[in-house]
């Protein structure tokens, strides 16, 4: 069994190994990068795992599910940080592994105003922040 250290270096490795300039993360991308994407699944396993979030115009993402210190982060940051989207995109940009945090702010201010909000949105349902409660009087 690895090491924490040992998984966290092979984490940063593959995140490293991964393309830039950004690659639209397609079936072919995660066939050609099975090994990156292997070692991270492996690094966050035990931490809620990694996900691949994509928008109906195919913006996608690889994260990783917020950790209650990224959750405890992002509380301070709300109220550090006025602007909603620049919220949204700190808690987004913490969970973040591929693309690099400046692709996703060219999305931001080339027309997609609001993806860091989608996206982190579905980073608080990953961290089970929101999810439906039932409520019955006793």
């Amino acid at each position: 069994m690895k090491n924490n250290l040992e998984t966290l270096s092979n984490a940063k490795e593959a995140i490293a190994s991964l393309p830039k300039p950004y690659q639209s993360i397609d079936d072919e991308f995660l066939k050609t990068h099975a090994d990156a994407i292997d070692t991270l699944k492996e690094a966050y396993a035990d931490k809620g795992g990694i996900h691949l979030l994509r928008t109906d115009e195919g913006d996608a993402v690889i994260v990783r599910v917020p950790s209650s210190q990224i959750l405890k982060k992002s509380r301070k940051d709300v109220e550090r940080i006025k602007d909603p989207i620049e919220q949204d995109l700190a808690l987004l940009t913490d969970c973040l592994l591929y693309p690099e945090p400046a692709v996703v702010r060219q999305w931001i201010d080339t027309g997609s105003p609001g993806i860091a909000s989608t996206y982190s949105r579905k980073l608080l349902e990953l961290s089970k922040t929101v999810v439906e409660v039932e409520a019955k009087k006793l």
